[in-house]
């Protein structure tokens, strides 16, 4: 099979637990073309990309790039898609926060920057915008735990949930193109 990953730390990690080389794309955005490219070379290889899940870029821009990108990759190559699984909670925006949304972040970081020059008779009132240092850590906790690399490394699933996974996922990958 031919493995597509978006970064090299994820690249890396998978290709150890594989025990053959991948290819790193270095950005999400180059995942469809490189998957192409690779596809006119190796027409009979199954494709298999390795996604981020950029759940925090989700929260504060409404946007996830590894997922999206990489889901474009596969459906464009008839490959498979897959993104870490990590341990309950690990991963996950705690439901008893506010919940954060692009407009709230914005509005967070608009107030940040106004408040270090505000007078103080209005600091008050912008910080009812600011998230609270909760939901900010929550968005850290979810950036630390994105890709394989962070599977390997900042998950209790550590390196065999990795090993775990992305063997599975190119196992049936190559079943399924027999």
């Amino acid at each position: 099979a031919i493995v597509l990953h978006e970064g090299y730390a994820t690249a890396a990690t998978n290709t150890e637990a594989l025990g053959f080389p991948t290819v790193a794309t270095f950005d999400a955005g180059n995942l469809p073309v490189v998957a192409k490219a690779l596809q006119e070379v190796f027409p009979d290889k199954p494709m298999v990309i390795f996604g981020d899940d950029d759940r925090h870029q989700e929260l504060m821009t409404g946007v996830n790039p590894g997922k999206e990108k990489a889901s474009e990759a596969a459906k464009a190559v008839s490959g498979t898609a897959a993104f870490p699984i990590f341990a309950p909670g690990e991963a996950e925006y705690p439901v008893d926060l506010p919940k954060v949304t692009p407009q709230t972040y914005r509005e967070h970081c608009a107030a940040k920057r106004v408040l270090e020059t505000a007078p103080e008779d209005k600091h008050t009132e912008l910080k009812k915008s600011l998230l609270s240092d909760e939901q900010l850590s929550a968005i850290e906790n979810l950036y630390r735990h994105t890709d394989y690399n962070d599977l390997a490394n900042n998950s209790l699933l550590g390196k065999e949930g990795v090993e775990r996974q992305v063997r599975a996922t190119v196992s049936k990958a190559i079943q399924d193109s027999e």
